[in-house]
């Protein structure tokens, strides 16, 4: 048995909006990374396309379908005898939901053992595209709706930084309507690091400095923040937004850094106004020099 992808197609689109897929994909870390595939323009049948197209690659179509039987039970059920067929191409009959993922299942087996290595060139031409929003090669985005994201939160994965920016910040940016990436949270599945800490940054409008004293240690945290200060520089935009989750010693700071107004998010008497200031930078247009 195959996955009959016309009738995949069919689930998806009635089960739904454009809108809707687009959070579906956000809100789920294994078909994040195909975000990227979605340009602004983009009708719901090129996101369907590119859903089912990176499900197939990745061998995710059995997750996707399982996904989609939790978020909308009802349309699943009306598709199921549909999204498995035998080699006759005629839908199974009296199949359960189990069957189906079952089926799925082997065929993303059979088709990993078929692959064949990919030349380095292909690669190389799957990451430049992956590297610029909607899936076009080079490029910057020219206005806010280009934007995978809001913001890409730079932190160092370490207490007490990890429980502050998932337990704290996260929560209050995404309660205030932003769409958020956190990183190592976003990162493509077999994709070198600093190639996804580029692809994150790139596609979010703005990048979130957690500044902390163990971030200013860190070199992958400092990675993050000059490519995301480098990008800016060359499009003529601030992109970086530093923010204090703790008392720091600003002489420590970089002039890079401290050359930039930073929001206190511990402040005893301002949290609150500086989180509302730090979500209206974020709603707001992307600053240009």
């Amino acid at each position: 048995m195959h996955s009959n992808i016309a009738a995949v197609r069919d689930l998806i689109r009635d089960a739904f909006t454009a809108k809707d897929l687009r959070r579906f994909c956000y809100d789920r870390s294994a078909f994040r990374f195909i975000l990227g595939e979605f340009g602004p323009d983009s009708s719901l049948n090129d996101m369907i396309d590119a859903v089912i197209e990176q499900s197939e690659k990745h061998a995710l179509l059995a997750e996707l379908l399982a996904a989609i039987q939790e978020v909308n039970p009802g349309q699943f059920e009306r598709y199921r005898e549909r999204l498995v067929e035998t080699g006759t191409g005629q839908p199974v009959d009296n199949l359960h939901s189990a069957d189906v993922h079952h089926a799925l299942q082997d065929q993303e087996r059979e088709i990993q053992r078929d692959q064949r290595p990919i030349s380095q060139t292909k690669i190389k031409q799957d990451v430049a595209v992956a590297l610029s929003p909607g899936g076009q090669k080079g490029g910057v985005p020219k206005d806010d709706k280009d934007f995978v994201y809001d913001a890409y939160i730079s932190y160092v994965d370490q207490e007490p930084d990890r429980t502050w920016v998932w337990e704290i910040l996260v929560p209050r940016l995404e309660d205030a309507g932003l769409r958020i990436a956190v990183s190592g949270d976003v990162d493509a599945p077999g994709i070198a690091r600093v190639v996804n800490i580029e692809q994150g940054i790139r596609q979010a409008k703005r990048t979130i400095v957690v500044l902390s004293d163990v971030y200013l240690t860190d070199n992958m945290a400092d990675l993050e923040n000059v490519l995301a200060q480098s990008m800016g520089i060359q499009e003529g935009t601030y992109r970086l937004l530093p923010v204090k989750m703790s008392a720091v010693d600003v002489s420590q700071l970089p002039t890079r850094l401290s050359m930039l107004t930073t929001l206190d998010l511990a402040h005893p008497r301002r949290a609150e106004r500086e989180f509302g200031r730090l979500v209206q930078a974020l709603k707001g247009s992307l600053p240009h020099r």
